[in-house]
């Protein structure tokens, strides 16, 4: 509406998009063509990876398209734990269902191993109201700031939020929930090792032991794969 009101005025403006989230298989949206009026003129991206997405869309052919980066990670270094702690910050999206999926996972997951400590951070446009009884190592974070949490844990839970990429950054390993027939919607799909992809609690908690035991990082996430061109 925004580019066509524009074009209303002034015909030979440019209309510009810019893509600063997460693009995966099941988003459609950004991948449509409602008519010249609508589109924008070119979309600009993020990376090389989310391009392929665009790439493979018949509908958006007419559009130019250019790689330009992600300014917001754009003086950001990957950082790098030299051990790791079994802490794992659960980080579900703003929607009832998936907080609710997430909670019950982190607290199967507690009560079966009460060496792993899981800390619960609601979306802040969605807070969890629960009378379940949780064990002594699950915990709701106190903390304002998604940089406090992410300092503290080593792992973060997951399935769609985009703020995985900023855990990343800050050296967390992702451990992506994937339910069994479902489509994926992790932000991350083209770079998570498949060690990283939970299934059910049972793997998520052998996936933590096995990083803390093993001392073993997670593989390298490259800084191109994220922010560059």
């Amino acid at each position: 509406l925004i580019f066509f009101e524009a074009r209303k005025f002034n015909k030979n403006i440019s209309c510009l998009g810019y893509q600063h989230a997460p693009v995966t298989k099941i988003n459609h949206a950004i991948k449509r063509s409602f008519n010249k009026l609508y589109d924008p003129d070119q979309i600009f991206l993020t990376n090389k990876v989310f391009m392929s997405e665009f790439t493979n869309s018949k509908k958006t052919l007419n559009i130019k398209k250019t790689v330009i980066g992600n300014f917001k990670y754009s003086k950001i270094i990957l950082n790098k734990k030299n051990s790791l702690k079994p802490r794992c910050l659960i980080l579900p999206e703003g929607f009832s269902s998936e907080t609710n999926m997430l909670f019950n996972l982190g607290i199967d997951a507690a009560r079966s191993a009460n060496n792993i400590e899981f800390i619960f951070r609601s979306n802040p446009y969605l807070r969890l109201k629960t009378k379940k009884q949780v064990p002594k190592n699950f915990h709701f974070s106190n903390y304002d700031k998604l940089t406090s949490d992410l300092k503290y844990a080593d792992f973060i839970l997951y399935r769609g939020t985009g703020a995985i990429i900023e855990g990343l950054i800050n050296g967390n390993i992702p451990l992506y929930y994937q339910i069994k027939n479902e489509m994926s919607i992790d932000p991350l799909l083209k770079y998570n090792p498949k060690m990283n992809i939970i299934s059910d609690h049972t793997s998520l908690v052998k996936t933590i032991d096995s990083y803390c035991k093993k001392k073993k990082l997670h593989q390298k996430f490259e800084k191109s794969k994220i922010r560059e061109k």
